[in-house]
């Protein structure tokens, strides 16, 4: 998480300082993705909320670098169809 923006959400300090240890930023999930072979890359509980500075297409774009696959940037209250994959 980029620290100005977790400031636009009026959280607390010690908010703040937890977002940015136990988060990760638009850029880092996509090439995670897809070093483990993820097909469909799905961006949640998105921060700071209600007041969110970054668009969807901002953070579509941030996760594709680096992601050859699908990236969907979730929503309240869309809720992503996940469909299981049988193994061997």
């Amino acid at each position: 998480m980029h620290p100005a923006t977790l400031k636009l959400g009026g959280l607390r300090p010690a908010q703040l300082r937890h977002m940015e240890i136990g988060r990760t930023g638009a850029g880092g999930p996509g090439p995670l993705a897809e070093r483990a072979g993820v097909g469909t890359l799905v961006l949640s509980h998105l921060v700071p909320g209600a007041v969110d500075p970054v668009s969807g297409r901002t953070r579509h774009a941030k996760a594709q670098q680096g992601y050859s696959g699908r990236v969907v940037v979730g929503r309240d209250p869309v809720r992503p169809p996940i469909r299981r994959v049988r193994r061997g």
